[in-house]
């Protein structure tokens, strides 16, 4: 590029595009070396005139070529020659977008990866020894499966877990019609060790029996409700106080009165401590043979018909 050129190009972007005073003052070292340039003093004449480029033929545009100079130009003065381009922002914005959504792609594989390398340790901390007691179990990975799914869960998705233990151990056990509910009250308890309480006649608390009572076909019909909108608080989802009294009333725990009603009470909770205490702990083996002499000592008439 000849000085003229250069003159002409660089120095009219520079008096004519976007803050031409602001850039022009910036500028002013580069016009005046530019000038100089274009300048050349001739010794038989005083006064000094501006070079012409020597002639020329016509030649066809060079669009390639036009890139190129205007690529460099925009690399040796960035902000000089502003992006006109109307798909511009919008292409700024799919870019913006494309890299939002693979770093939250990427953040979700870090998670699988990082949930499926969690085990009751991490998840329960000083509370799998607790664990560990009352299974019996010798070490971590022999403890009962359901523990195991409640540490590899998803935030906030321990229910479900629970839920779909529960039913895989009653499919197990041929008690499919009896599957105790996966409330949120027993979540709470399973994720936080609390299966006692020194209140032995406060059924909310601890694990026993009654938990697991029989309910009516309305009475379930409430509780998936309650238990839909349970889901629907842990996502974030808002919610009336009319549903935080309905999730409250369809946990509570209740006494069996017929022979029907404890048989399944009876039934269900075999099916809740297959699932938290193994198939070989000594209460969950001595739970079978202790329930048809209990009901038979409680309802003597019903056994005996």
């Amino acid at each position: 590029m000849t000085p003229r050129k250069a003159w002409e190009s660089i120095g009219g972007l520079i008096r004519t595009g976007d803050n031409a005073v602001a850039q022009t003052d910036a500028m002013q070292p580069l016009l005046d070396w530019l000038r100089v340039a274009c300048t050349q003093a001739d010794t038989d004449i005083a006064d000094h005139r501006l070079l012409s480029e020597p002639p020329s033929y016509p030649h066809p545009p060079v669009p390639s070529l036009d890139v190129a100079v205007e690529t460099r130009l925009r690399r040796d003065l960035p902000g000089l020659v502003p992006d006109a381009s109307p798909d511009t922002s919008t292409t700024r914005a799919i870019n913006h977008l494309t890299d939002e959504m693979l770093r939250v792609n990427m953040d979700g594989v870090l998670r699988d990866q990082q949930s499926k390398t969690k085990d009751p340790s991490t998840y329960y901390g000083q509370g799998v020894v607790i664990l560990m007691r009352i299974t019996y179990a010798t070490s971590i990975p022999l403890l009962p499966e359901v523990y195991h799914e409640v540490a590899k869960a998803p935030k906030r998705m321990e229910r479900q877990a629970i839920e779909e233990r529960l039913r895989c151990v009653a499919d197990t056990l041929g008690l499919l019609d009896y599957v105790p509910a996966a409330t949120a009250g027993l979540t709470k308890k399973i994720s936080g060790c609390d299966f006692s309480h020194f209140d032995l006649t406060d059924l909310e608390a601890g694990i026993h029996p009654f938990i697991t009572t029989y309910r009516s076909p309305q009475s379930r019909t409430q509780l998936r409700n309650a238990l839909s909108v349970y889901d629907d608080l842990r996502e974030g989802t808002s919610a009336t106080l009319h549903d935080f009294q309905a999730l409250r009333e369809s946990e509570k725990s209740g006494f069996p009165y017929s022979m029907m009603e404890c048989t399944y009470c009876f039934k269900s909770f075999r099916v809740l401590l297959h699932t938290l205490l193994g198939d070989v702990h000594p209460l969950t083996n001595a739970w079978s043979p202790f329930v048809p002499p209990l009901l038979c000592l409680l309802y003597p008439s019903d056994a005996a018909a």
